[in-house]
């Protein structure tokens, strides 16, 4: 897992977005690659899935 992020971070630094985020497995850095991309679907659903993934106990202690 962890050479596909360092291959994943290589092609973000050669301006390879498109294929970072294809290979990317990390959530937030597959979120970051989509934001730059502009591409807000894919961006929308990771953010949707990080959050339901949360523990509402957890989510809710930042939030008093």
């Amino acid at each position: 897992m962890f050479l596909i992020f360092s291959v994943a971070h290589f092609l973000e630094s050669r301006g390879m977005i498109e294929d970072a985020l294809e290979i990317a497995t990390d959530p937030d850095y597959k979120f970051d690659l989509a934001i730059q991309l502009g591409r807000l679907e894919i961006a929308k659903v990771i953010s949707y899935v990080m959050l339901n993934c949360l523990d509402i106990t957890l989510l809710y202690s930042f939030w008093k």
